[in-house]
């Protein structure tokens, strides 16, 4: 199995458009844009405050024109920093990784971090690899969406003086590792609250492989707890996925199981609703007030979706930007000691499947 290279993003973004056989010098830079070697190398480490905004824009202009780029080895040489960090993504399909992809990448692009992306397609076996080769690559730091929520290796990683932030997924047991991951156990119980509230008494708990995920068994949890104390009911959990034959049997057990009770089908994330509502179209089950729906991820579409989808909605991008920004200020120093585990919220956006009018 091998670790493919999936995205680089070099030095806030700047593309390689070059007029030259080769990349030119510093100096040469420094020429053509009528400055100092000292001024371009302010310029490239962010250091803006005694220079005008023409000068800025004038040396940016000759970078991109040239695809001018700093000798990587000789600054690194220079100073305990290579600039640059590893990414590693369960499922870059997933746009909630998409969305937090985009988070991490704005703040490397403006703190001038070159940063390696890698897409294990949620297999352990190919995240460790990934991991040992950027590892090897010498970068600063790793930021990892990890599909092991046993995390032993990552444990065992946390006392290599090498700052790992874990970002969307947390383990098990977290040993000193930072953390950056949406909130689920209070949304869940907000979201089986509102439920509760609008007189359902059944909710299902709708869900792919649960194992592997952290947010998933966080939010699995939370709705026992809340099944149990506000509606007085154990919960059940019901398997979709992409196979629609599978996905049918689940919705239709769940329909079956309380014929007379008002119910809900609570989907862990948007895939799952995706998955969830073919198999209601194909089978021609309308959502209605007595048999309704609701899911975390808001994407925009649920809201198209009649009479629109209750959900709740993660700011997964603002999770790649705080998880980033933690793990540059580790690297750099400007935060030190005990591990950080942060939890951005999410907002309950109430919509029509579950808001129905009351009867009579």
């Amino acid at each position: 199995m091998r670790c493919n290279l999936g995205l680089v993003i070099l030095y806030g973004g700047y593309k390689e458009v070059s007029a030259m056989s080769r990349s030119p010098r510093i100096d040469e830079v420094a020429s053509m844009a009528g400055v100092s070697k000292t001024t371009i190398s302010r310029f490239l480490n962010g250091k803006y405050e005694y220079m005008s905004g023409e000068t800025r824009k004038r040396i940016e202009d000759i970078i991109k024109e040239t695809g001018y780029r700093p000798n990587q080895i000789a600054r690194t040489m220079k100073s305990k920093f290579s600039r640059t960090l590893g990414c590693v993504i369960a499922d870059i399909t997933n746009p909630v990784s998409s969305i937090l992809v985009k988070g991490i990448n704005d703040v490397c692009t403006r703190e001038n971090y070159a940063v390696y992306f890698f897409n294990t397609d949620n297999k352990i076996e190919l995240e460790t690899q990934c991991v040992q080769t950027l590892i090897r690559q010498r970068v600063d730091g790793l930021l990892v969406n990890t599909c092991d929520y046993e995390g032993t290796y990552l444990n065992n990683l946390a006392g290599d003086n090498l700052p790992i932030v874990l970002t969307e997924r947390c383990l098990k047991n977290n040993e000193g590792l930072d953390c950056v991951i949406s909130e689920s156990t209070q949304s869940t119980y907000t979201c089986v609250q509102h439920l509760a509230e609008q007189g359902y008494s059944k909710i299902g708990f709708f869900c792919s492989d649960i194992r592997k995920v952290s947010s998933r068994i966080m939010r699995y949890e939370s709705f026992l707890k809340a099944a149990s104390e506000l509606l007085g009911y154990k919960g059940d959990m019901y398997t979709v996925s992409t196979d629609l034959e599978e996905s049918k049997k689940s919705v239709m057990r769940f329909y079956k199981a309380y014929p007379t009770e008002r119910k809900t089908i609570f989907c862990v994330n948007g895939v799952t609703l995706l998955n969830t509502l073919r198999a209601l179209f194909e089978m021609n089950i309308p959502i209605s007030r007595d048999f309704s729906i609701c899911s975390f991820d808001d994407w925009g579409w649920p809201s198209m979706v009649g009479p629109g989808i209750t959900t709740l909605a993660q700011d997964s991008y603002l999770v790649g930007v705080r998880a980033a920004e933690l793990l540059i200020n580790r690297i750099e120093g400007k935060i030190k000691g005990d591990s950080i585990f942060l939890e951005i919220p999410c907002r309950l956006i109430k919509r029509g499947s579950t808001l129905w009018p009351a009867e009579g």
